[in-house]
């Protein structure tokens, strides 16, 4: 009697333990499979905005931290006319006619050192020196807009200052800007006007140049 009892608890325990072993099994296989599934959706998921995230980042231009762009002029007069403005400016070695709601500026020197400027005009009581800053403003560039920017400020100073390397000019025209940029005007002088060509006068026409086209955005 104990026997055949014993040997049918074991069968019962022996059956359970089958029972319990086959549901271990096939939960681990669903949850397996779940989470190999979540998982392949998450990757497809965040490569899908990554990718979107890169496309836009190409394509969208983004805020420019570069600062305002400030330099002194030296102005020998103010002229209704253009051709009393131009009898002046044959006086001077390097100028430039600038027109303004039909008024015109005779500039005939700049630096970005105003030190500079003020020692050598220092007994000159027919000119003054003024700041002038081309104002950057909420201006959108992109990468490539921002580093010809900003070469072409260094370079510009080292110009002015006596300080170029001669080799900076070449490093300046090498890069390169979209036609549909407002630096293109900019960029289209640089590459036209031969080494020795850039006067103080021919600079000033550069920033003048700049800031008409920067204003226009």
């Amino acid at each position: 009697m104990l026997d055949k009892m014993k040997e049918k608890i074991d069968k019962f325990w022996h059956a359970l333990d089958k029972v319990f072993v086959t549901k271990l099994i096939i939960t681990v296989f669903f949850s397996t499979t779940i989470g190999i599934f979540l998982g392949l959706f998450m990757l497809q998921v965040t490569g899908e905005e990554q990718v979107e995230t890169m496309t836009e980042d190409n394509i969208v231009k983004k805020p420019t931290a570069i600062e305002n762009i400030s330099f002194y002029i030296v102005q020998a007069g103010l002229f209704e006319e253009k051709s009393n403005a131009e009898s002046i400016r044959d006086k001077h070695e390097e100028t430039y006619i600038w027109e303004e709601d039909g008024k015109y500026y005779l500039f005939i020197d700049i630096s970005f050192n105003k030190e500079t400027l003020e020692k050598k005009y220092q007994n000159n009581e027919t000119v003054f020196i003024k700041e002038w800053t081309i104002n950057m403003g909420e201006i959108n560039f992109s990468e490539e807009e921002i580093m010809y920017l900003e070469t072409l400020v260094v370079w510009l100073e080292n110009q002015l200052l006596g300080t170029d390397d001669g080799h900076a000019l070449g490093r300046l025209q090498a890069l390169t800007v979209p036609k549909d940029s407002m630096l293109y005007n900019s960029y289209k002088m640089i590459q036209e006007t031969e080494e020795n060509a850039w006067t103080k006068g021919k600079i000033l026409q550069l920033l003048f140049g700049l800031e008409k086209n920067l204003s226009n955005r």
